[in-house]
């Protein structure tokens, strides 16, 4: 169980990493840029919000963000950096690239002076968990598996919607670059889901809403099989 746990902690620095190189490519900084592939753009669009179809889930976000399934070529640049990073994570990344299942979707509004990037993973972990067992076990394993740079500062049962998530508050500081995570997991069928949304510390009175938004619009829709080349 504690590996599982690990897949969240690498979740969450993944997420990190994707947001501080996004603000990297805006403004100059140490942090190495991994630049990211064109969003593949499987999105439906009103006057005010945005739905995101990545694979097997889609969510609604507001105008302004592009996303959709993430490419071979993103998750491989990513996870690649994310090594070098935060070596405690490395051994991760063999199981991210061999469970294509694991990421499921990526979000990014890069329109503003501070980029805001969103997640959607599956969680390994069995769907029949209680989630008040869930948050008992991420707020005592989950602290010791974060990188230095990542600190968990709010942990809790929370209702948005009609689910019941573990919500998690994550304080960022890679390089001089403070941002924060807001994450959430919940049970959708026999899966759980996590959902990490990663804004500028200034904004978070506007980004809750824009995360619980994601949560409450959040559907888990069937893939369509692939039909191998005749």
């Amino acid at each position: 169980m504690r590996f599982l746990y690990s897949g969240i902690g690498f979740n969450i620095a993944l997420c990190g990493l994707a947001v501080t190189n996004l603000a990297a490519m805006a403004a100059p900084s140490p942090v190495p840029a991994v630049t990211l592939s064109p969003a593949s753009s499987a999105m439906l669009q009103n006057s005010s919000k945005t739905t995101i179809r990545g694979t097997g889930v889609e969510f609604t976000v507001p105008t302004g963000f592009q996303g959709g399934p993430p490419s071979s070529v993103d998750t491989k640049a990513i996870t690649t950096e994310a090594a070098k990073m935060f070596p405690s994570m490395a051994s991760f990344v063999k199981i991210l690239d061999s469970d294509p299942t694991f990421l499921r979707a990526i979000a990014v509004n890069s329109a503003k002076k501070d980029p805001e990037i969103v997640l959607i993973t599956r969680v390994p972990i069995p769907g029949d968990v209680p989630i008040e067992e869930l948050h008992d076990m991420i707020a005592k394993i989950l602290p010791s598996m974060l990188p230095p740079e990542f600190k968990l500062v709010e942990h809790k049962v929370d209702n948005v919607g009609s689910r019941q998530i573990v919500r998690l508050t994550i304080d960022v500081d890679i390089q001089g670059a403070k941002f924060k995570e807001s994450i959430g997991l919940f049970r959708e069928g026999n899966e759980v889901f996590q959902v990490t949304y990663v804004y500028a510390n200034e904004h978070i009175q506007q980004a809750l809403p824009i995360f619980d938004g994601i949560v409450t619009s959040f559907k888990a829709i069937p893939t369509q099989p692939t039909t191998p080349p005749s």
